[in-house]
């Protein structure tokens, strides 16, 4: 769907500061393991999940992502974590909205991986996932875990 403005809007929006935004899941099985997945250009273990294309929602991002990293169809539980995020370097800097939900199948069974982008998955207990993703990752777990009724807000990965 194209997005139409009539013209005094488009120079405004044009004028705007661009952020993307990234969705991820963690996605339990029946014995409350958690999926971790394993991407090729990445040296640690992270959750299903990506960035937005344009004009697209991070509930279709996720499953979108989810689908295409894993061949699963997830049914999306919650939103639980809303993290605002600016990344610096030495040269640039760039802000991103990184919504995190919680989320299930109903038969991991189709569970496959391209093994191009996604070369490893598999589900552990909550406690090997927490040494096995990376600090912030494993940070969300742990707030989802405590905060299981709530959305939360962060900023950098700190709860506001």
């Amino acid at each position: 769907m194209e997005l139409q403005f009539i013209k005094c809007q488009k120079s405004f929006v044009e004028s705007l500061h661009k952020k993307h935004t990234a969705s991820g899941a963690f996605l339990f099985n029946e014995k409350n393991q958690v999926l971790i997945i394993r991407q090729s250009y990445r040296d640690y273990w992270s959750i299903p999940g990506g960035i937005s294309d344009l004009n697209e929602s991070p509930f279709k991002t996720l499953i979108r992502e989810v689908k295409e990293e894993t061949n699963l169809n997830i049914q999306i539980e919650k939103l639980a974590i809303v993290d605002y995020q600016i990344k610096q370097s030495q040269d640039f800097s760039h802000d991103k909205i990184q919504f995190i939900f919680t989320a299930t199948c109903s038969d991991f069974s189709y569970l496959r991986l391209d093994n191009k982008e996604i070369i490893d998955a598999k589900f552990v207990e909550i406690y090997e996932a927490k040494k096995l993703l990376k600090k912030n990752i494993s940070l969300y777990l742990d707030i989802i875990l405590e905060n299981q009724n709530t959305t939360i807000l962060m900023e950098n990965s700190k709860k506001i």
